[in-house]
């Protein structure tokens, strides 16, 4: 009997799939006609973020330790959180204190803008561009004979974040926040960064249940917060010797990203970093 009652309703969901779609994208004509959608940056109709808002962003790289706030050159977690931590970096692009970006991400993520991540995606994309830079200023450097004393003041650059080799791992949404918004934003921005780029990309992470929003904890809260909340899709031969790049919109304390860190690494993962837009402080 419920076997036939489930059958009924699936034939009633896939026949007024056509309509709920109509029904839902005329209901944001509507919205966009009382509401006609304008740049974040610069009030021009028509469009989310212009190109000239865009072009005017500006590239300030995260240079701290992502858990405790100690300045170094590319977001490396220090030589003291090393020793706890699982996450080897964390390469964000500027601020969240950023008016503009803040703008940005909310509407992405909380007002269903997702067309936003097209230009957030070129904007990651560019940061990433400025370091394979720097890494070829590195090279001509080595090739025209830089003093090995010299050579050592130089920081060593997260090259993972360059090889076309390396696997991104969007953080998941649990199924409950995923429907209200109606994409994930980590993995919208995955998709867009593998198709520029050529990275892998796999979802080898889901969450076991349903947790508080980080945004709205703070310190040692968002830590609890996270803890237990995700686990592997697969087994460890996936992940084995391999390089991963946990990807998310804005990266704080690093309680999220550090607890997915821990399983790759807990099942052989050679080296993860995390790649976000935006970065906040560690508390």
């Amino acid at each position: 009997m419920m076997t036939q009652q489930a059958s009924k309703n699936e034939i009633f969901r896939l026949r007024f799939a056509p309509l709920k779609m109509t029904v839902k994208r005329n209901a944001r004509l509507l919205l966009d006609l009382i509401f006609p959608i304008e740049c974040l940056g610069c009030g021009q109709e028509g469009v989310w973020f212009c190109p000239n808002c865009l072009s005017n962003l500006p590239l300030l790289p995260a240079r701290h330790c992502p858990f405790c706030g100690q300045k170094n050159h590319w977001g490396q977690t220090c030589q003291a959180c090393c020793q706890s931590r699982a996450l080897a970096g964390a390469i964000a692009f500027i601020p969240y204190a950023n008016p503009v970006i803040q703008k940005l991400i909310q509407a992405w993520k909380y007002q269903g803008a997702k067309n936003l991540t097209q230009p957030l995606s070129i904007f990651v994309s560019q940061g990433l561009d400025a370091m394979t830079l720097k890494l070829r200023e590195q090279s001509r450097a080595l090739e025209s004979g830089l003093s090995q004393i010299r050579l050592a003041t130089w920081p060593a650059l997260p090259t993972l974040i360059l090889s076309s080799q390396t696997t991104l791992v969007p953080v998941p949404l649990a199924p409950k926040r995923l429907r209200s918004r109606g994409f994930n934003q980590a993995e919208e921005l995955a998709l867009a960064l593998q198709a520029k780029r050529g990275y892998n990309l796999d979802g080898l992470i889901k969450r076991t249940r349903h947790s508080a929003a980080q945004a709205t904890l703070s310190g040692s809260d968002r830590l609890t917060n996270v803890k237990q909340v995700f686990a592997l899709t697969t087994d460890a031969a996936s992940i084995v010797n391999k390089n991963f790049l946990i990807i998310d919109d804005v990266i704080t304390t690093g309680s999220t990203c550090e607890a997915i860190a821990r399983l790759l690494k807990g099942s052989g993962a050679a080296s993860v970093w995390a790649l976000a837009i935006a970065f906040g402080h560690p508390l």
